[in-house]
């Protein structure tokens, strides 16, 4: 509870006298603070309040890259407390662009328009999230809300229209691997 009250503290004093960089970089800081620490809640709230998430897009890459961040974090904490939809939601835009580690700077991109800039912006490796385990979670969290889905259309995928894609590849691409093991 000290180092928490000492996060609070310094996140207060950065949004009451920081620059405005700063004030989003502590909010993204501290609420994934709170997401790494069990406070899923706390650290939802928090971005919803701050309404960071509609103007993202609009800030320089490295605050983008910490907001992804920050949501594979609450999804991770959305999972952790059983709360699957949320953790589907905020994770299914990441894992279903197929870019997981070069949304997060985990890789170099496939296209760098500037080496140099793109080496700086790597996050280090001791900081890195496991992309496999947020996959992991992200398809654990599928099953648990398509399955029904799946169920109620007599386990023909291609009559269900409201299973995820990315889970629909991920199931179809099992079946036929199955049913190679099978031949």
């Amino acid at each position: 509870s000290d180092l928490k009250s000492v996060v609070e503290e310094l996140a207060k004093e950065i949004y009451e006298n920081g620059e405005q960089k700063n004030q989003i970089l502590a909010l993204l800081y501290h609420s994934f603070y709170l997401a790494l620490n069990g406070e899923y809640v706390k650290a939802k709230d928090l971005l919803l309040m701050s309404k960071i998430h509609e103007q993202i897009h609009l800030c320089d890459p490295v605050l983008q890259v910490h907001f992804n961040r920050l949501l594979v974090q609450l999804g991770l904490a959305a999972f952790r407390v059983g709360k699957m939809s949320d953790c589907f939601e905020l994770l299914s835009e990441i894992i279903s662009s197929g870019r997981g580690r070069e949304l997060l700077v985990q890789v170099f991109s496939k296209f760098p328009v500037n080496e140099k800039e793109e080496a700086r912006r790597q996050m280090p490796f001791h900081i890195h999230i496991n992309v496999d385990l947020v996959e992991a979670a992200f398809l654990v969290c599928s099953i648990i809300l398509e399955t029904p889905k799946i169920a109620a259309c007599n386990m023909n995928l291609s009559q269900c229209n409201s299973v995820n894609k990315y889970f629909r590849r991920m199931l179809e691409a099992y079946d036929r691997y199955v049913q190679n093991l099978c031949l």
